[in-house]
C-alpha cells in the first residue's frame, strides 16, 4: 500500500472489505467509526443510523450525534467495528472520548487486517475490532491463528498526540 498515493484509501478499503467478507457470517453486522460508508456497500451489510464521523467531529450537533452513536452500540452492538484512527475524538471534552476509553475497550478487541499480506500499519488507515466473546472473535482467531493484536483501543484518544 505504501506509495500508492491517491489510490491508498481505495486499495485499503478493498483489502479491509475482503478481510471482513472472509470472516463475517451473513447475519453478523459491522459499524464503521469513520467517514468511509463504502464499507457497507463493499461488504453488503446494512448501515446503522450514523454513517459518517463528520457529524460527531464538527458542527452544532456533536453531542446529539455522539449520543446516537453510543445508543446504537447499546441497542445493537456490532460484531465488527472498522475505525479510522485520525477521525476519533482526541480530547476529554468530546462526548465520545470517555466512551471510547471505557465502554468500547471493555467490549471490543483489535484484530489483524489481512494478516497474510505484508501491510505496513503506518499505511493502513483502518483498524478492526471484534466484539469480545462473540462467535466472530472465536472464528477470527481460529481462522487466522493469530491472537488479537492487543487488548484495548490502540487508537484511544488518550494515546493520541
Amino acid at each position: 500500500i505504501a506509495g500508492l498515493g491517491k489510490f491508498r484509501w481505495a486499495t485499503a478499503a478493498e483489502i479491509v472489505a475482503a478481510t471482513v467478507n472472509q470472516h463475517l457470517a451473513v447475519d453478523e453486522n459491522i459499524y464503521q467509526l469513520g467517514s468511509e460508508p463504502q464499507f457497507y456497500v463493499l461488504t453488503q451489510r446494512r448501515a446503522p443510523g450514523v454513517l459518517s464521523a463528520y457529524g460527531w467531529l464538527i458542527g452544532p450537533l456533536i453531542k446529539q450525534i455522539s449520543e446516537r452513536v453510543m445508543t446504537e452500540f447499546d441497542h445493537n452492538p456490532p460484531e465488527l467495528v472498522i475505525a479510522q484512527p485520525e477521525l476519533l475524538p482526541r480530547t476529554a471534552a468530546h462526548p465520545l472520548f470517555a466512551w471510547l476509553n471505557g465502554w468500547f475497550i471493555e467490549h471490543y478487541e483489535r484484530v489483524p487486517i489481512a494478516d497474510n499480506l505484508r501491510i505496513n500499519p503506518d499505511y493502513m488507515p483502518f483498524v478492526l475490532f471484534v466484539r469480545k466473546g462473540s462467535d466472530l472473535q472465536k472464528r477470527w482467531i481460529a481462522e487466522t491463528r493469530v491472537a488479537p493484536a492487543r487488548s484495548g483501543l490502540p487508537i484511544a484518544a488518550s494515546t493520541l498526540p
